[in-house]
């Protein structure tokens, strides 16, 4: 879609926050500011959020959110920990074993993130998976001191 389609969309929804998601938004980052900056001009009070891997540096200032989800084996630590600072950033770690649990605590004991800002979700991609990867993770969570959030689409069928 173009920048002038997407407007033309949102124009159509009685919503005021506006999320950038799918693939890696980042990857579309001038089109996205040059949307923001038209949308401001509207009389309509928008908040914008991102949900990216992490991967990419942009400028955050233009959002009122930043949702960082890093997939192991692309991690960049040194744009992680520089992001860690702000408030509005928030750091959803997608597991479903101890490997992978541990990367991840290590890698929020590096950066360093606000304790309130980390979330940690159970992988899969059915209900079943779901609830039993839950059960240990958010044990994990409770001794960690991490918030804890399913995966709602999945648990209703909406994947």
């Amino acid at each position: 879609m173009s920048v002038e389609e997407v407007i033309e969309n949102i124009k159509h929804y009685n919503c005021n926050n506006i999320c950038f998601t799918g693939g890696e938004p980042s990857l579309q980052i001038d089109e996205i500011y040059e949307i923001i900056n038209i949308l401001n001009l509207f009389n309509k009070e928008y908040t914008f959020e991102i949900e990216t891997n992490g991967t990419n540096d942009f400028d955050i200032g233009a959002f009122n959110t930043v949702n960082v989800s890093p997939k192991i084996g692309f991690i960049n630590y040194n744009l992680l920990e520089k992001w860690s600072l702000k408030t509005n950033i928030y750091f959803k770690f997608v597991i479903d074993n101890d490997n992978e649990l541990e990367t991840y605590l290590a890698l929020i004991n590096h950066i360093k993130p606000y304790k309130n800002n980390v979330i940690f979700m159970p992988k899969g991609t059915d209900i079943n998976t779901i609830n039993e990867v839950s059960k240990w993770l958010v044990k994990h969570c409770l001794d960690n001191n991490i918030r804890f959030s399913t995966r709602l689409h999945i648990l209703l069928g909406l994947l």
